[in-house]
């Protein structure tokens, strides 16, 4: 698992300046729009984990791509790259985050990453 901590002498709570999510996709020639999702991961005893959300009013922490420049997949027979900066990247506390690449039109994360945030 990935990880992050706060430079020395600092601590939580932490906001990283720049990270750059990249990742690739394939499939259904399409144009998307995406943007990525920021969870706190919380384990709970012998069920599955919780995803807390770290936006205003309890609603989802996103960065969405910029609306000029969709994703264009070409099919499944070739992989399209992507590089997907975010800035301000909040971690309130030390603990396991998660990056969720959602996109328009479909109801679930397409692609996750964690990431553990330690002191």
């Amino acid at each position: 698992m990935i990880h992050i901590e706060p430079p020395e002498g600092s601590s939580f709570p932490l906001i990283i300046d720049r990270i750059c999510i990249y990742f690739q996709l394939w499939g259904t020639v399409c144009e998307y729009r995406l943007r990525i999702r920021l969870v706190r991961v919380a384990a709970a005893d012998g069920e599955e984990d919780l995803e807390i959300q770290l936006g205003p009013d309890g609603s989802p922490r996103e960065f969405p791509m910029p609306t000029n420049r969709p994703a264009e997949i070409d099919g499944i027979n070739y992989k399209n790259d992507f590089a997907f900066p975010i800035f301000k990247v909040p971690f309130a506390e030390s603990g396991v985050y998660e990056f969720q690449l959602w996109a328009d039109g479909i109801d679930q994360p397409i692609a996750c990453e964690r990431i553990l945030a330690r002191e």
